[in-house]
């Protein structure tokens, strides 16, 4: 029976709104209560905005921010070279921010081998592009997460030592094939405008995605990859989990 945990290097969020803003202070207190020093990259192109305010996690002083700069410099992780570090972190976390959307070129400096992306974007485009630079990875575990206003999904894909554990995204959400334009009218890692969300379903999203990550950084192989995804629905109270067999 196998004792490995993943073997993660780094700890990529791709997409600071929404969900992954939710995400964020969760994860670096996960990784401080357990002693992990996983390196956390932030990625993201937009910039906060008043009407952000209300769903997603970010404060007044934040609006006209890069929203990926912002949640570092509240929580003062900065990486030498970017910007000058806080002197007093609240957690023990290496943070590097990313002030873009994502593209096929970028990826190359940002997913590498060995690296667990948290996707937290509303569009099939870039979910697609993350697909086709991870699928021919041997190590690399892809926590997609999204919802509407109500319910939501939060699907993954693992693959260890060359070996798919779980379906690529694509299998799961046959949608993202077809999504061969990126969106003009939206920022990649942004959230539509007219999109009506709810910031609890968001959390949602986020809290589970989560949970999917704490399998890999501290569980054993074997829990990795009994559920390919989760679906909820917090206005009928119900929750499906997608097992892997």
């Amino acid at each position: 029976m196998s004792t490995e945990t993943f073997p993660a290097e780094r700890i990529v969020i791709i997409g600071c709104g929404g969900i992954g803003g939710w995400m964020y202070e969760p994860l670096l207190r996960y990784l401080h209560v357990n002693n992990i020093t996983t390196p956390i990259y932030l990625v993201d192109g937009d910039i906060v905005e008043e009407r952000n305010l209300l769903r997603q996690n970010f404060m007044g002083a934040d609006v006209g921010l890069n929203k990926a700069k912002a949640l570092a410099c509240r929580y003062g992780h900065l990486s030498e070279g970017l910007f000058e570090p806080c002197e007093r972190p609240f957690f023990n976390s290496q943070v590097s921010i990313v002030e873009s959307f994502v593209s096929p070129e970028s990826l190359t400096d940002i997913v590498v081998e060995n690296s667990i992306v948290m996707l937290c974007v509303d569009n099939n485009w870039t979910r697609r592009v993350i697909e086709e630079h991870v699928k021919d990875f041997s190590n690399v575990v892809v926590i997609s997460a999204s919802n509407e206003e109500s319910d939501g999904d939060v699907l993954q894909y693992c693959c260890y030592k060359g070996k798919k554990l779980t379906p690529l995204l694509s299998v799961q959400n046959p949608d993202i094939v077809t999504a061969l334009e990126r969106p003009d009218d939206i920022g990649v890692t942004g959230c539509a405008a007219a999109q009506v969300q709810n910031h609890i379903a968001n959390y949602t999203s986020a809290m589970v995605a989560l949970n999917f990550l704490e399998n890999y950084l501290t569980l054993k192989k074997r829990y990795w990859a009994k559920i390919k995804g989760v679906r909820y629905d917090l206005k009928r109270f119900s929750i499906m989990y997608e097992s892997t067999k």
